[in-house]
């Protein structure tokens, strides 16, 4: 907004326009996101692990490889 400032006499009625959509934008991706939670910062929530921790062996499992072909 600030090359705005420095010439906005210059730009006249299309300039203030056009600052106008902008700030509409940026005010509205701003209400978007609060109304989702984005920028909530409340107590941090911890995810409740779902899967052990990997292994190389659990790893070979999972992809279905054979530990015995490996080189």
């Amino acid at each position: 907004m600030y090359p705005f400032a420095v010439v906005f006499r210059q730009l006249g009625r299309f300039g203030l326009i056009e600052i106008l959509i902008f700030s509409v934008t940026v005010f509205g991706a701003l209400l978007f996101l609060v109304s989702e939670g984005a920028l909530t910062w409340g107590p941090v929530k911890h995810l409740v692990p779902g899967m052990p921790s990997r292994t190389s062996s659990s790893t070979i499992l999972r992809i279905g490889a054979d530990p015995e072909q490996a080189p």
